[in-house]
């Protein structure tokens, strides 16, 4: 007995897209993938709508076959500390909790970094809702460290800092 479709729709931006094969190309490149249902490029808004069986594969399947063709997808990556990590258990409870949000494509938690390592799509997830799903798996994001005021520059030295940074390079 076949499982119900878990229909599943994305909206990904396209970038790469050179000439009016390009999207036939990308939408062939989606439909080839194991659970799209169906797949759409507009070559005006360098959008790809693609329909899919989330049960039969994930998103990251599918930009993976469209990376491979030699075009980017619109997705972004940010690193998240968190507190109290210490083993391979603790990995898989916070890689599975992100896994589980709307709009995560992959996460990858590290033990060497303390963090999570995530792509995700800007237009469908927040990083207050990232931090939710951290939390939800009983961990907690960690708050950055601030130098002591003494050390920190004004923002007119530290533009100088900057231009004399980038001065120094060119020698």
């Amino acid at each position: 007995m076949q499982q119900p479709v878990q229909k599943e729709h994305v909206e990904l931006r396209i970038g790469g897209m050179t000439c009016a094969h390009c999207p036939l190309a990308i939408e062939k490149a989606a439909a080839a993938v194991p659970g799209v249902i169906s797949a759409s490029v507009n070559p005006s808004t360098k959008v790809a709508r693609i329909d899919y069986d989330s049960a039969r594969t994930k998103i990251a399947d599918i930009l993976h076959a469209i990376r491979s063709f030699g075009y980017t997808v619109g997705t972004a990556t940010m690193r998240v500390p968190i507190k109290n990590m210490h083993c391979g258990s603790c990995l898989m409870r916070i890689e599975l909790a992100l896994q589980m949000v709307p709009g995560v494509v992959s996460a990858r938690a590290s033990l060497e970094t303390n963090a999570a390592d995530i792509e995700y799509q800007p237009e469908r997830v927040d990083f207050p809702t990232i931090g939710k799903a951290i939390e939800s798996a009983g961990y907690r994001v960690a708050e950055p460290k601030i130098e002591p005021a003494a050390d920190l520059l004004k923002p007119a030295e530290a533009a100088n800092e900057q231009e004399y940074r980038t001065l120094m390079r060119k020698f």
